[in-house]
C-alpha cells in the first residue's frame, strides 16, 4: 500500500512539474510551418520557457558555460517589414536599457547567411527587463521571408567579451530552408 502511494505521489510530482522543461516538439513543427532550419548549436541544452510580461517566446537553449541564453520566438508571415516589429519589442525587452537603432542587412547578405528577404540586428547594453532578467546584454537578429514568416532570435549574456565566439557560432542556428525560398 505504502510502495502505491509512493508511486502516485511520484507520478503526480511529474506531471505537476513536467511544464517547467523545455519541449522542442512544439517548436521544431514550427520551424518547419514557417519553412526554418534549426541546428542546436554545440554544448547547449534545452532550458524552461520562462513566462514574463514583457515578450512571450517560444524556445531557450543555454550555453554549458559561460552564461549564455539564445530565445527564439517564431510568428507567421504579416506582410509587414521588421523596421515596424523591431523597434517595438526592442523597447519591451530593453526595460530602461540602451536599445541601439537596428541594423539591416544588405539584401543580398540576408538572403546568403539567412535564406530571408530582410534581416535586422539591434543590440540593447544594460537591460534591465523582466525578460532580460539575469542578464545586462542582448543582441537580437530578426529575419523575414515573405509568404513563409518571421524570426527573432535574442541572445542574452553578461559579458560581451567573454561571448564573441559564442555569438559568432550560434548567430545561424536558425534560418530559412533553401528548398522553399520565395519565388
Amino acid at each position: 500500500m505504502t510502495s502505491i502511494l509512493s508511486k502516485a505521489a511520484f507520478i503526480l510530482f511529474m506531471a505537476a512539474i513536467s511544464p517547467l522543461y523545455a519541449d522542442s516538439g512544439p517548436f521544431l513543427t514550427e520551424v518547419g510551418q514557417y519553412h526554418l532550419v534549426f541546428t542546436m548549436p554545440d554544448r547547449f541544452k534545452e532550458i524552461p520557457v520562462t513566462p514574463n510580461k514583457d515578450l512571450k517566446y517560444d524556445y531557450a537553449v543555454k550555453s554549458e558555460s559561460p552564461s549564455f541564453e539564445i530565445r527564439y520566438l517564431l510568428m507567421p508571415d504579416g506582410h509587414v517589414g521588421l523596421a515596424t516589429f523591431v523597434p517595438v519589442m526592442g523597447m519591451d525587452i530593453a526595460g530602461t536599457g540602451n536599445l541601439e537603432s537596428a541594423k539591416r542587412f544588405d539584401p543580398q547578405d540576408a538572403e546568403t547567411e539567412f535564406g530571408a528577404d530582410e534581416a535586422l540586428s539591434a543590440t540593447i547594453d544594460g537591460m534591465d527587463s523582466e525578460f532580460g532578467r539575469g542578464y545586462k546584454n542582448c543582441v537580437f537578429l530578426a529575419i523575414h521571408r515573405k509568404d513563409s514568416g518571421q524570426a527573432y532570435i535574442f541572445f542574452l549574456f553578461n559579458d560581451p567579451k567573454g561571448t564573441e565566439d559564442l555569438l559568432k557560432a550560434t548567430f545561424h542556428s536558425l534560418k530559412f530552408d533553401e528548398t522553399s525560398a520565395s519565388q
